[in-house]
């Protein structure tokens, strides 16, 4: 599962995003039928743990730059395909 550590190995140090407006959001989101679908996006870096494989999906998070959450959740859903 990607998290806080998946964004330390490739983008460095939390916190603001590297382009002047942006912000870091983690989203967490689920693996339905191998389709990522995002569930949520919180501003900053956080370690996400979990798993509900008991009701048929995975669960996946990532790290991303966005201008804001929903912006942040495409991101991640693109990135996870």
């Amino acid at each position: 599962m990607r998290g806080f550590d998946d964004y330390l190995d490739n983008y460095g140090n939390p916190g603001m995003g590297d382009n002047p407006g942006t912000k870091v959001y983690t989203v967490i989101g689920l693996w339905n039928d191998g389709v990522p679908l995002a569930a949520g996006a919180i501003e900053g870096v956080h370690a996400v743990d979990g798993d509900l494989d008991y009701i048929g999906f995975q669960p996946w998070a990532t790290s991303v730059e966005a201008d804001g959450p929903d912006e942040a959740m495409e991101t991640a859903v693109e990135r996870m395909q």
